[in-house]
């Protein structure tokens, strides 16, 4: 498929365009399909490993309290740090942001394998782990949250956008179906190492897809990176507030 399709300007009556050419991005560009297979893959990936997980804190502990605490502490990251790192995405290289978080989190993951398949991940680890995994998520996702409205064009953003959630929501219709199916044939270690591959595939694919460089405004370039992180915070709270 052609990533590009070019559209004469020069037509009937309109002269002063004469030998201009505009260059317009199809919808399923090589670009954005890149990142849509590859996106969807990983959050497969996700949902496969958080139901494998539960269910080994379920059958090591037996406690339901401890899978609750998984989850929060898993949420701690993105409430503390979103306000952050939505700043960092504005101002700095996002795709170098994304990549860097997604192949830490691809190497975490294969360490929590490699201990699950040797019979030495205990709790404590997998709790450092969930929190460092959700930290760095909290980088990624600003980061590839602004990539994707670069990847269409202008009028398909929503259009994307649309798109990568139904995929999503059927990521979650079809991997919560299979993945008790999946952790009994295969194990949980290998459900892990799933999600790592998941992750690295993710990394490598990003790694082709051109990413337009990130236009700051000059009224943001003078303003201290301190002060979005503030106002971050404050919108947080008003909206906390709200609810």
């Amino acid at each position: 498929m052609e990533d590009t399709e070019e559209r004469s300007a020069n037509q009937p009556g309109n002269s002063a365009a004469a030998g201009e050419t505009r260059v317009r991005r199809k919808f399923f560009n090589r670009d954005f399909s890149l990142f849509f297979q590859a996106a969807s893959l990983s959050y497969f990936g996700d949902v496969i490993y958080n139901l494998a997980i539960s269910y080994w804190v379920l059958q090591t502990t037996g406690s339901t309290a401890l899978m609750g605490t998984a989850i929060a502490i898993s949420s701690l990251p993105r409430i503390f740090l979103s306000p952050y790192t939505g700043a960092l995405a504005d101002r700095y290289d996002r795709k170098l942001i994304f990549c860097s978080a997604t192949l830490f989190r691809a190497v975490l993951m294969c360490g929590i394998a490699l201990l699950a398949f040797q019979n030495r991940l205990v709790l404590p680890i997998l709790f450092v782990s969930t929190f460092l995994l959700s930290a760095a998520g909290s980088f990624a996702n600003p980061a590839v949250a602004s990539i994707l409205p670069d990847l269409v064009e202008k009028e398909d953003v929503v259009r994307g956008i649309s798109l990568k959630s139904a995929a999503y929501s059927f990521v979650d219709l079809s991997g919560n179906g299979i993945s008790g199916y999946f952790i009994n044939w295969f194990g949980i270690p290998m459900m892990i190492l799933l999600n790592a591959a998941s992750f690295l595939f993710y990394f490598l694919s990003m790694l082709f897809v051109r990413v337009p460089k990130h236009q700051v405004l000059v009224g943001a370039k003078q303003k201290k990176i301190w002060h979005d992180m503030k106002d971050g915070i404050a919108f947080f709270i008003k909206i906390s507030v709200c609810v």
